[in-house]
């Protein structure tokens, strides 16, 4: 089969499955096996073009030409490398949430499954084609098809009101920017006569010399439309919104893969589109700055959480800081530091990977805890290693890798981050000032994460949960502990990852004639990496020979704690001989980190907007129910009523009817076909 034809079947499976999860009624278990195996087959398909686009070049096929609106666009699909990348991450873990729904989806008893299971591969199949298009035009029609999929599995619990809003304020915010990439598509249809990706470079460079105004315009609307998509502080105020409303397995989609769409359209535009000058440049220390805000902003208002989805929603925002880091921080030395800015973007992308991996298996992590104990909330939790002592494990392997801790995976991506702020422009100090702020914010992470796993996992099981069953089902234990071992996988052996992202940036470095990267970043024989700066090793990390110190010291206390032959015996916690319940003296999640949050006190904050008094006038200019939807429901009733009693029981009338039509039909075709003058 050729790729046009892979690549038809893979949708046509996704749209047979989204329909067969119709005929399986209130059969949750039948419904989420058949999501499971479309989707994994649709997966193997879209992975094969992957591959063959990552060993023998770009994948390219076409549909046609159709021209709507004036434009002229073309249903054309190009994976390369670095769609590639994007299509094994949203493979990889739609196959991993499909799974995982099969069981966790039972705990909702009294939702429709097929108000989930329908949009559910109708979104995988979105954001497949959106990596897959060429053209801006049919990008921002399957862009729409995974913003309209997504907001159907974000309102999957539509009782809560709270729910409700969360959908409505995701839709309007994503909806709103998508008329910027709406218009900004327009305008390039016109301007550069053709809305294909080809023809971008030529437009920009036209523009950057004739317009520059116009340049700006075009590159904000594609701007906004993206970052806000990819949660960028403050257009992501939706993430922390959107993710508790939906299922675990939906949050762990939409913040491991959905939002990192945004990032891969800014990288098409800003990066493989953008011809490099000061435009360029600008707007890499632009992105660079709000990815910095957004690091800071969300990391640190995941402090002040207590629910665990919302806690990991705000770490997305802080995360995808890290991302826009170094894609800013990559624009930005594109043309002073060509060697730092590769650096830069193949930490962007690394990060990409990474925050997948780990902020999926978090998302995952919080639903087999909604799922065994009933609540998110963390003030109320305490002990559960000992009921869940598989997600424990996960969890633990997701917060060191979130928190950039050596050697799991997290590190590995932002090491690179550090390395092209600090050392990328030394005369500048801005950039030096963000490497540091993001080593803080790594620190952040991690108290953050500290307090996730001493309220969840820790301390003292609550009796409440002291009867209910060990574990979880093993298809949602599978899923995490298959995200854990990836996550350290990925940290221990990150040179053949680095080679990959390499070849993926190969089109920038080739563009830019920065030939002098080649080589730059090197895989070591310990399966780390090392950075050749002037001929020389600047610098260089080894998780492995990490792994094995690490594990040499856990090997020496377990030695000497069974060396020494001091029996231990489990007490009561001591209350000053006072009987006090467990549940009186827990340390609970909302009572972490108080001076630090005073300290940043106007974080945390929120802003109440001031009540808006409206003149009756223009309510009820803009009263479009009153003045058109009910004169035509009106007008409409009217002629049903008047068309009933034409059915009078009489069957010669019927006749009558049936002549008159018959005839009316056929002198309407002889009129079409310029039978009748």
């Amino acid at each position: 089969m050729n790729a046009a034809e892979i690549f038809i079947v893979v949708m046509s499976l996704l749209g047979l499955t989204s329909l067969l999860s119709l005929l399986c009624g209130s059969q949750r278990i039948l419904a989420g096996v058949l999501n499971f195996i479309g989707i994994l087959l649709a997966s193997v398909g879209m992975l094969s073009l992957a591959v063959r686009a990552l060993v023998y070049g770009p994948v390219q096929f076409s549909f046609g030409t159709v021209r709507v609106l004036g434009l002229n666009s073309q249903l054309a699909f190009s994976i390369d490398a670095l769609g590639a990348v994007f299509i094994a991450v949203i493979t990889v873990l739609s196959t991993a949430s499909s799974l995982y729904s099969i069981r966790y989806l039972t705990h909702y008893t009294h939702e429709d499954p097929r108000r989930y299971y329908f949009p559910f591969p109708l979104f995988v199949g979105g954001m497949l084609a959106v990596v897959a298009c060429s053209d801006w035009f049919w990008f921002l029609v399957f862009w729409e098809v995974m913003t309209l999929a997504s907001y159907f599995l974000v309102m999957f619990e539509n009782v809560e009101q709270e729910n409700l809003s969360a959908g409505f304020i995701y839709f309007f915010m994503t909806q709103m920017t998508s008329m910027g990439l709406m218009l900004g598509v327009i305008l390039v249809g016109h301007w550069a006569g053709s809305t294909s990706f080809t023809a971008m470079p030529g437009l920009f460079h036209s523009l950057a010399l004739n317009s520059p105004l116009g340049l700006n315009v075009l590159l904000f609307l594609f701007f906004i439309a993206f970052a806000t998509k990819a949660g960028m502080y403050p257009l992501g105020v939706w993430l922390p919104l959107a993710h508790p409303a939906a299922p675990a397995s939906v949050s762990a989609l939409l913040s491991g893969v959905m939002i990192k769409l945004g990032v891969y359209g800014l990288l098409r535009i800003f990066v493989w589109q953008l011809p490099m000058g000061s435009a360029m440049k600008h707007w890499g220390v632009l992105i660079a700055t709000f990815g910095v805000v957004s690091m800071l902003m969300g990391t640190l208002r995941a402090l002040g959480e207590h629910d665990c989805k919302r806690l990991l929603a705000q770490h997305s925002i802080g995360q995808m800081g890290y991302m826009l880091l170094g894609l800013g921080l990559g624009m930005a030395l594109m043309q002073s530091n060509p060697l730092f800015a590769i650096v830069a973007l193949v930490g962007c992308l690394y990060h990409v990977i990474n925050h997948a991996c780990f902020k999926s298996l978090l998302f995952f992590n919080s639903g087999a805890i909604l799922y065994r104990t009933g609540t998110r909330d963390l003030d109320s939790l305490g002990g559960l290693m000992k009921m869940m002592p598989v997600s424990a494990a996960c969890a633990i392997v997701g917060s060191l890798s979130i928190a950039g801790t050596p050697p799991f995976n997290g590190f590995a991506s932002k090491w690179l981050l550090y390395q092209s702020a600090i050392f990328g422009s030394p005369k500048m100090p801005l950039y030096l000032f963000y490497g540091v702020i993001a080593i803080f914010i790594g620190t952040v992470t991690l108290a953050s994460f500290v307090k996730y796993l001493g309220t969840a996992y820790l301390g003292t099981l609550p009796d409440r949960f002291a009867n209910q069953p060990k574990g979880c089902p093993f298809s949602m234990e599978c899923v995490e502990s298959s995200l854990a071992a990836a996550c350290i996988l990925l940290g221990v052996a990150p040179g053949a990852v680095v080679a990959v992202l390499l070849n993926a940036l190969r089109p920038v470095v080739e563009a830019a004639n920065l030939t002098s990267t080649a080589g730059a970043l090197t895989a070591l024989p310990w399966a780390g990496i090392s950075l050749q700066w002037n001929g020389r090793t600047s610098a260089a990390v080894a998780p492995t020979i990490v792994l094995c110190g690490l594990a040499l010291c856990v090997g020496i206390g377990y030695w000497i704690h069974n060396a020494v032959s001091v029996s231990s015996r489990r007490a009561e916690i001591w209350n000053c001989g006072e009987l006090v319940a467990d549940e009186r003296i827990r340390y609970r999640a909302s009572s972490f980190y108080q001076p630090f949050k005073k300290m940043f006190s106007p974080v945390y904050r929120k802003v109440k907007l001031p009540a808006i008094s409206v003149p009756n006038a223009v309510i009820r200019a803009f009263d479009f129910d009153r003045w058109i939807y009910y004169p035509i429901s009106t007008a409409f009733s009217r002629l049903s009523v008047g068309c009933s009693r034409l059915h009078n029981g009489v069957p010669q009338m019927y006749l009558l009817w049936q002549v008159l039509g018959c005839a009316l039909s056929i002198g309407l075709v002889f009129w079409l076909m310029g039978g009748v003058k």
